[in-house]
């Protein structure tokens, strides 16, 4: 299986656990190993971006997404049902139905699920749209949402869904997930949401899908439209849906009478509660298609069907009290004392009353008798007075002027409901409750301060401000109650971490009003530094995308309050982070510097928040308005009207999202080369090859005369000697991506070389030696060779890059001694282990590689082993003689790969280099060299001998010329190899001195795989007679400088 089926795999396989998991409940794989699946096709969806697919199970995860949602014309418009409240109209439903149609009918009864409706469409097996209600004639476009609900299948499984078709349901939040979101929400002191119908529709219309996919939203799917359904029943159709994936609920019955009907409501009118979501009632729904066709519909709703409504859980009770409670941004909250009463499965004592004007509204008075209803809400509110029972009642509930806690006069803000205490640095429960904010998990994550600890802190006068936490001293906190030495080295040790917590954290942490962890995180990008944000203007801040007037002002009143101010500068003495990390400018232009850039509408090349990112590392600001100093408007499809009314008037330029992406250019740099060229080489002319020269004999010359007897003869020559000529093609491109990460070359060459040089045999007579170098003939090679760069993290603190290169290369012999014809062979190569007469392993000829094997052509036996003194007759003439030799594989590979790769983290650095060699062959000279189990060859000399394990399995009793020259020998070389593994640590100011360095340990020729049998396959030229291996090398290493 390759990479690009693998990722086919991949995703039908994490479709099905993904199915188990949301809609079965009944996992096969545990977390950890679905996390490894995912990860693993999310790196392959990577490398090969051609099988991209918006339906991949890596599309749940969701994206910064900022869209406008475009509005969609359903197909089938989404009518209301008619709701009832009583057994009686359900009963008279019933009736209508029966004197309707005149035969026999069955309801099929399911619950009415409290979220939002939601209309998915699917094509050929995917998801490609999902529609909100809106209207019931249109509505909103939430796919991308939608696409992070994991019990709402991309693709289908199963077969026998129709080849389109829409599916209904309801979008949801568990209670549990509901809880949560409003446990967080309240420690923000955001407003809470009121039940989990109205948190699941404003996280469906939230702009940015990654905050919807952390809300966990489930789904229930209950009504199937489309031509081609599998049945007529309703029940059957959700029946066949499950099968396909989808999430039905299994609590749908199919009923024959009214008094069936009757009985599925009383049963969960009571077991609800034990839902792990919200119903507000039953729905009740005619089962055959065909008869819901004949009962039609009215202008409103369908006569087929109709929604009992559960009445809401309401109980009465006296009101005792009111009390007041001070948020950590000074917000007054009034709660209702209550006498405890029994309501929907639990007992409540308190409820909230929000707000001033919420009291006012309801008239209320101590004593009172309330009505307290928790309809479909988690939490309590009180709906009502009862006016009747009101007698001797105490003083009317008036809103308190000031703090409960501290005394000082409350303010109320203007547009705002909540009265506030401005006594913010004096305010106990304002400085705990900044302090327990300052501490949280998001924010500075200090370990072991939860809010009794800073209580205690607190009541014993060793904190007031969060900037107090970093005076702190273990002794101190080691002597109060319920310390100890252990407990106060880990809040010590929590508050060290917490100075390497980032900027915009830190910027969260304070807790300035309105600035929550996405805002913090948007101004900590924009001004890069707590002094920078804290200069700011209203305008300054009012530019930056997504900051509106009540935050900027917020911001404002902050930075002017000198006791905040002298609390920033303690914390940065203590050393807490207070800018951003410095950035890699590498990545940055100056193509959009001064430019303020607003961004509006929906695009198809890249997200808005990456559009965002773009301009920021052009140089250039986003921002949120229009106004005159706006420089262009980056628009998309379906920019607002307004925007637009707005930029001609004002006379802004509106650029496209292809102008704006060739202003900007995304490729940093192209060059194309081309390259011609003709060198020479000298190398085996010798010096004097070319003309008539003497040379002296030896010593004792053959037909002395006098003396010594030295004489002189001439010398082999050759006039028409010339250099070897190779001619060189060329074309490549140099190109760098996306701010210099990605770099490298990709080159094509074609090499022509001519007048080989080579000693040959020559002519008996024609010269003064038998052989003489000669210029024999011509080759070419042509390849390919990439070198490519890559640094995907470049950080202040991360720094990781990973070098690549490839070639491949093929070589041919075009000619050789054109006179001596085409089957002519020059053989070379290393003598073949028992050859005499010049026989050489390898050979050159016409229409073959320069580094071929010149072989005979082993027979095996049924088992596979060679047969000693056994070739193939290749040439059928009965005789196996030379002529049956042939050409085989060759020495030089015909791919070449490495890759490096360096990451460091500060002073910590890693390395790693590995090489690959594909369609390299070696001789394995070693195996021939070793073959011959014969007596005389194991015992000679008078002495035993060592008999190579490689060579037993043969079982050959001697090796002649023709048996080493067998194709058997030649094995193949390809591997890949680990070459060298590097980890090192430099260091400065070693105990405080001035000394610096570096220690490491360095391991090389860690391993090879390779299916070669010899010791190593790397050998030069493919002949190996190497009888010991490459060593491996372990270094431990220090250097100083002083």
């Amino acid at each position: 299986m390759n990479e690009v089926e693998r990722i086919y795999q991949l995703r039908e396989e994490l479709h099905q656990h993904n199915h188990r998991y949301y809609v079965l409940n009944a996992p096969e794989i545990d977390d950890q190993t679905f996390d490894f699946l995912m990860r693993e096709l999310q790196d392959l969806e990577a490398k090969y971006p051609e099988c991209q697919d918006e339906n991949s199970p890596t599309m749940r995860v969701g994206s910064d997404l900022n869209k406008n949602f475009v509005q969609v014309v359903h197909k089938y418009p989404m009518l209301s049902l008619a709701n009832t409240y009583s057994e009686a109209e359900v009963a008279e439903f019933y009736d209508r139905v029966k004197k309707s149609l005149n035969e026999n009918f069955e309801i099929c009864c399911e619950m009415k699920f409290d979220g939002t409706s939601i209309s998915l469409t699917y094509e050929e097996g995917k998801l490609v749209r999902a529609v909100t209600r809106g209207d019931g004639t249109q509505g909103d476009d939430v796919t991308d949402n939608v696409k992070t609900i994991r019990s709402i299948p991309l693709v289908l499984h199963g077969e026998g869904f129709p080849k389109e078709f829409e599916i209904r349901g309801e979008i949801l939040m568990p209670w549990l997930v509901f809880e949560q979101l409003n446990k967080e929400r309240e420690e923000r002191e955001e407003p809470l949401f009121a039940n989990p119908r109205n948190a699941a529709s404003g996280t469906l219309k939230l702009q940015n899908s990654s905050i919807v996919a952390s809300r966990k939203l489930d789904a229930y799917l209950y009504y199937l439209l489309g031509e081609n359904l599998p049945g007529d029943g309703h029940y059957e159709n959700m029946q066949a849906a499950s099968g396909w994936g989808f999430k039905v609920s299994d609590i749908m019955r199919k009923c024959s009478t009214l008094e069936e009907v009757l009985e599925f409501i009383r049963y969960w009118d009571v077991e609800r509660k034990n839902l792990p979501v919200a119903t507000d009632g039953v729905v009740l729904k005619v089962n055959s298609a065909r008869q819901q066709r004949n009962l039609g519909y009215t202008a409103k709703s369908p006569r087929w069907a109709i929604a009992y409504k559960f009445q809401a859980e309401r109980a009465c009770t006296r009101l005792n009290k009111v009390t007041y409670q001070v948020g950590r941004t000074g917000a007054i909250t009034p709660v209702a004392n209550l006498d405890p009463v029994q309501l929907a499965g639990t007992v409540v004592k308190r409820a909230s009353l929000h707000n001033a004007d919420i009291i006012e509204g309801l008239d209320l008075h101590i004593g009172d008798m309330v009505y307290v209803e928790k309809g479909g809400e988690i939490i309590p509110k009180i709906v009502g007075v009862d006016m009747d029972a009101r007698f001797m009642v105490g003083d009317k509930v008036r809103f308190i002027d000031k703090c409960p806690e501290c005394g000082s006069p409350l303010t109320r803000y203007e547009g705002e409901a909540a009265h506030y205490c401005t006594n913010d640095t004096a305010c106990p429960p304002q400085i705990k409750g900044k302090i327990e904010h300052f501490v949280s998990r998001k924010a500075m994550n200090i370990d072991g301060l939860g809010s009794e600890t800073i209580d205690q802190f607190y009541q014993e006068g060793m904190i007031h401000t969060i900037a107090d936490l970093y005076s702190l001293k273990a002794p101190d906190i080691a002597r109060l109650e319920r310390m100890g030495k252990k407990s106060a080295l880990n809040i010590m040790e929590g508050i060290r971490v917490s100075k390497e917590v980032p900027f915009e954290r830190v910027l969260f942490a304070l807790g300035i009003r309105f600035v929550g962890e996405t805002t913090a995180k948007t101004l900590a990008k924009a001004f890069r530094s707590i002094d920078a944000l804290a200069k700011a203007s209203l305008d300054d801040l009012m530019q930056v995308d997504e900051i509106g007037t009540r935050i900027a002002q917020s911001i404002l009143l902050y930075f002017s309050n000198e006791k905040n101010r002298e609390q920033i500068e303690r914390l940065r003495e203590a050393g807490v982070q207070l800018e951003m990390e410095e950035l890699d400018m590498s990545e940055y232009t100056d193509k959009l510097v001064g430019k303020s850039i607003v961004i509006s509408g929906v695009f198809a090349h890249h997200s808005r928040d990456e559009y965002k990112e773009i301009i920021e590392k052009n140089g250039g600001k986003n921002v949120g308005s229009i106004s005159k100093k706006t420089s262009f408007i980056l628009a998309g499809d379906n920019m607002g009207p307004s925007k637009l009314e707005k930029a001609n008037k004002l006379g802004i330029p509106i650029l496209s999202e292809e102008d704006f992406l060739k202003e900007i250019e995304e490729i940093d740099e192209v060059k194309l080369r081309l390259g011609y060229g003709v060198t020479g080489q000298q190398e085996g002319i010798g010096d004097y090859t070319y003309f008539a020269t003497y040379t002296p004999n030896a010593q004792g010359a053959y037909y002395p005369v006098t003396g010594e007897g030295i004489t002189y003869r001439p010398a082999a020559y050759n006039k028409a000697l010339t250099w070897e000529k190779t001619t060189t093609y060329n074309a490549g491109i140099d190109f760098a991506l996306f701010q210099n990460r990605l770099s490298g070359s990709v080159d094509y060459y074609y090499r022509k070389t001519k007048d080989l040089i080579n000693n040959v045999y020559v002519s008996a007579g024609s010269n003064f030696s038998a052989m003489v170098v000669s210029n024999i003939g011509s080759l070419h090679n042509q390849g390919v060779e990439v070198a490519l760069t890559w640094r995907p993290i470049q950080t202040k603190d991360w720094h990781w890059e990973l070098n690549y290169n490839f070639t491949y290369n093929e070589n041919q012999i075009d000619e050789l001694l054109a006179n001596k014809g085409d089957d002519y062979t020059i053989q070379y190569g290393g003598a073949a282990v028992g050859t005499a007469n010049g026989e050489y392993i390898k050979g050159w000829r016409k229409g073959h590689s320069a580094s071929a094997y010149y072989t005979y052509q082993q027979v095996y036996d049924a088992k596979g082993m060679p047969i000693q003194g056994k070739f193939v007759d290749r040439n059928k003439d009965g005789i196996i003689n030379s002529d049956d030799r042939y050409f085989y594989h060759q020495a030089d590979a015909k791919v070449l790969m490495g890759l490096t790769s360096k990451v460091t983290y500060r002073g910590l650095d890693l390395g790693i280099s590995l090489r690959a060699s594909l369609g390299n062959y070696v001789y394995n000279a070693v195996e021939a060299s070793r073959s011959n189990l014969s007596a005389s060859s194991l015992y000679a000399g008078e002495a035993f001998h060592n008999v190579a394990k490689i060579g037993i399995a043969k079982g050959w009793q001697e090796v002649t010329g023709m048996d080493a020259l067998s194709d058997y020998f030649i094995q193949n070389g390809s591997f890949l190899k680990v070459d060298n593994i590097t980890l090192g640590y430099s260091f400065q100011h070693m105990f405080n001195t001035s000394v610096s360095g570096r220690v490491y340990l360095t391991a090389q020729n860690l391993f090879t795989i390779t299916g070669y049998k010899g010791l190593d396959p790397e050998v030069n030229g493919g002949y190996d007679s190497n009888i010991y291996p490459r060593p491996f090398i372990g270094i431990l290493g220090l250097s100083l400088n002083f």
